[in-house]
């Protein structure tokens, strides 16, 4: 894994700088093909891991190197869609779930697109690191990377899986949207138990009003 980064800091020593000869060093000892686009200045900032451009190198690790560049992808594609499904979606958010309180269809409908293929892409991954890095590592090691990498990934899908089962069981089972707005459930259930009954109280007098005024 540290190879692209020695094979590229080596041939900046030995030319001095970061010149297409030292790029040219450096492709060729990771055994990179000829017009790889790899080490460029443009290149780097935009993608310093190098993730696509050293793709179809053969240095030692390459397999890993390139195993590790497909998680890094899933990492960040998972904790995006925690984040939107549970921040930022008008269907799937924490405070939807809190309440039991959204539209089965919808909720369907964004797990559908956003979810559903994320379990199989997670195992397909656990199992192509079980073997790859076993080829390296012992037991133990490749243990402990999958659980402090690849485990919180499950467990934020295992977790939006919850979530979809909660609203489309709480949230399916309204018969339509409430007339008030859902209960403040941060309040002391005592304060919010005295405001509707004084909700209440205000709405009686209101029909007694009425009903007066009605009187011939």
């Amino acid at each position: 894994m540290a190879l692209p980064s020695a094979a590229l800091n080596l041939a900046v020593l030995a030319e001095g700088a970061l010149t297409s000869s030292a790029r040219a060093r450096a492709v060729r000892a990771l055994g990179c093909e000829p017009n790889a686009n790899a080490f460029t200045q443009d290149d780097l900032v935009r993608s310093p891991e190098q993730w696509d451009s050293l793709r179809r190198c053969s240095f030692p690790g390459a397999d890993l190197f390139g195993l590790v560049a497909s998680f890094d992808f899933s990492r960040k594609e998972v904790e995006s869609t925690y984040r939107r499904l549970t921040r930022d979606n008008g269907w799937t958010s924490d405070y939807n779930v809190r309440h039991a309180f959204s539209s089965p269809a919808r909720v369907a409908e964004v797990m559908r697109a956003s979810v559903d293929y994320l379990p199989s892409s997670l195992h397909a991954l656990r199992t192509q690191f079980n073997q790859t890095l076993l080829e390296s590592f012992d037991r133990h090691t490749a243990a402990e990377w999958m659980e402090q990498n690849l485990s919180p990934l499950e467990e934020m899908v295992d977790d939006l899986e919850e979530k979809r089962r909660k609203l489309m069981s709480g949230g399916g089972g309204r018969g339509g949207w409430p007339r008030r707005p859902l209960p403040d459930i941060t309040n002391d259930p005592k304060e919010d138990d005295k405001t509707h009954a004084e909700e209440k109280d205000v709405v009686q007098e209101k029909h007694a009003v009425d009903s007066v005024k009605s009187v011939p």
